[in-house]
């Protein structure tokens, strides 16, 4: 895997920790500061995530992302269609 691709995946991780912290803040702020904070972390990692993601599906057009890297969603597989 491309070193840029590792790093794009791990960005996509964070992301996910960063919404959990979030969730988890929000639901135990004592004031509005706290909750202030906590909904700025949760709107700036939705817009890392989405970036993030352009950032791969951009790759995957590109032909930067190997097939190995793509996961099951992005060979096709996972849907959740049978048939």
């Amino acid at each position: 895997m491309k070193q840029c691709n590792i790093l794009i995946t791990k960005v996509q991780g964070l992301v996910g920790k960063m919404i959990s912290l979030a969730d988890k803040g929000y639901a135990a702020a004592s004031d509005d500061c706290c909750r202030s904070l906590f909904s700025v972390l949760q709107d700036c990692a939705y817009r890392i995530r989405m970036e993030a993601d352009r950032e791969k599906k951009a790759h995957i057009r590109a032909g930067k992302w190997e097939s190995e890297d793509r996961g099951p969603r992005d060979r096709g597989q996972g849907s959740g269609v049978r048939g």
